[in-house]
């Protein structure tokens, strides 16, 4: 969430870090599964690259992993809805 707030200007000078509850209750599940499931991609560069990454590299690095799928569709319906 952080990543994608800071990448699309939801936190600023005006608009201060703070994180809905029902987007933390939606996307952190998912993202803790996708974690568990591959704890070898829980790294900044990693986080980084999957929430603002090019959608078409972030499908062919992370599309086939467990969890993926799910932690991406979460990660959409922020960013659209936030």
């Amino acid at each position: 969430m952080k990543e994608i707030a800071y990448d699309n200007g939801f936190i600023n000078r005006w608009e201060l870090e703070r994180y809905d509850a029902k987007w933390i209750n939606k996307i952190g599940p998912l993202a803790k599964a996708f974690f568990d499931a591959n704890p070898e991609r829980l790294t900044d560069d990693d986080i980084e690259e999957i929430c603002a990454g090019e959608q078409g590299e972030v499908d062919e690095t992370y599309g086939n992993l467990h969890g993926f799928k799910e932690l991406l569709e979460s990660l959409n319906d922020y960013f659209n809805n936030h």
